[in-house]
């Protein structure tokens, strides 16, 4: 991504360059209009090209991605080491001492959901009940951002889920082209993405976190909601992405 960086930068100069000279060469001794509007062309993409060579992120796509199948890859081994089998828990920042939100992956199916309105402690292995069963893995998934990240809005139900789901898939992540959300009660979210360009390989890490994608929704809808969610289930046809959120 440096590199392409460089390519936008110097063509950033040469076309300002050209284009300054365009236009004083042109203008001032010829008054040519037709080449100095040339040449004022070329001072506009030179400016383009240097915004965008401030506007790209610093790391490539690819690099992400090679980052992100390395922490599932470690995650796996820790889910196949401890035998989990229960859906995880994604818990918003005011649940988590780490002030980001997490996903807590439970060993047992039991679970004392009054014990999740405490904060949980920031460990790996986390004890969140009386019960000995009571105990998981505190993990950091895609969707562990900051708060502000995710814009959490005041705007209660369906209504704030969507804009903060579109504010950051949207407007930050730019990994789909639209949203709709869907209550249909107090503790079930219907979530429909359209265009979906983030693709993923079948991990058993993503069977019980979920896809990154319905990783960084899950997130949201926690924090937005204030409440820990789980994944239900996740659908993939020809126009839409869909996903099944419940509240705890």
């Amino acid at each position: 991504m440096h590199r392409n960086k460089n390519i936008y930068f110097y063509l950033a100069i040469v076309l300002l360059v050209f284009g300054a000279v365009f236009c004083v060469l042109f203008y001032i001794p010829f008054y040519s209009i037709p080449l100095t509007a040339v040449g004022a062309s070329m001072l506009i993409l030179g400016l383009v090209c240097l915004a965008l060579s401030r506007s790209l992120p610093t790391i490539s796509p690819e690099t992400g991605a090679m980052l992100l199948e390395a922490g599932m890859e470690n995650i796996n081994a820790l889910i196949e080491e401890l035998g989990l089998r229960a859906k995880a828990i994604y818990l918003p920042s005011s649940r988590t001492s780490s002030g980001k939100p997490q996903a807590l992956l439970p060993i047992s199916s039991k679970i004392d959901i009054e014990m999740l309105t405490r904060t949980v402690p920031q460990r790996l292995i986390v004890k969140f009940g009386a019960d000995n069963e009571n105990v998981g893995l505190l993990v950091s998934t895609p969707g562990s951002m900051s708060p502000d990240l995710l814009m959490a809005e005041t705007v209660p139900g369906a209504e704030g889920v969507e804009s903060s789901l579109e504010h950051v898939l949207v407007g930050i992540l730019d990994v789909i082209d639209g949203v709709s959300v869907e209550q249909s009660s107090d503790e079930v979210f219907d979530i429909k993405l359209s265009g979906l360009r983030l693709k993923h390989s079948n991990t058993l890490a993503y069977q019980w976190l979920g896809t990154p994608v319905a990783s960084v929704v899950a997130s949201i809808v926690s924090e937005v909601t204030d409440r820990p969610v789980t994944i239900l289930e996740e659908r993939q046809n020809r126009r839409h992405f869909s996903i099944r959120l419940g509240a705890l």
